[in-house]
């Protein structure tokens, strides 16, 4: 039982330390020196808690941030890649196209002509319910 308190408490500490820290360069060997724990330990019981490793839980987690900039600021995608953790452009869109699907420019782009259909469907009238 004790085992098993240690691991999820160690696990709960990885996941906050990487949420507070995912814009700074993260290995899984500083992750083993300050959590005092093996990198396949850390690894493993990461992957089982949340089903994802450590190193690719940052980068969701930075892909979501760029998400966000890019759909609710003008900054620029070397800014955005910077605030993210990324110091190289292309790396960061090269990882953005991987995993998000597009671009970081297309995916700006959808967002903004999607963003534009709602305006221009809003200022139509909505049918009734016939339903009572």
């Amino acid at each position: 039982v004790r085992y098993c308190q240690y691991t999820s408490v160690l696990i709960k500490d990885i996941l906050f330390y990487l949420n507070n820290n995912y814009r700074e360069k993260i290995t899984l060997e500083q992750l083993s020196k300050k959590f005092r724990a093996s990198v396949s330990y850390i690894c493993h019981e990461f992957t089982k808690e949340y089903r994802i490793s450590p190193i690719n839980y940052v980068i969701q987690r930075r892909m979501t941030e760029a998400k966000w900039s890019l759909t609710n600021t003008e900054l620029s995608q070397a800014e955005i890649s910077w605030r993210v953790g990324y110091e190289n452009v292309d790396h960061f869109a090269k990882l953005f196209l991987r995993h998000v699907g597009c671009s970081p420019s297309d995916y700006r782009r959808q967002f903004k002509n999607c963003f534009a259909e709602q305006e221009i469907l809003s200022e139509f009238p909505q049918p009734v319910s016939l339903a009572g």
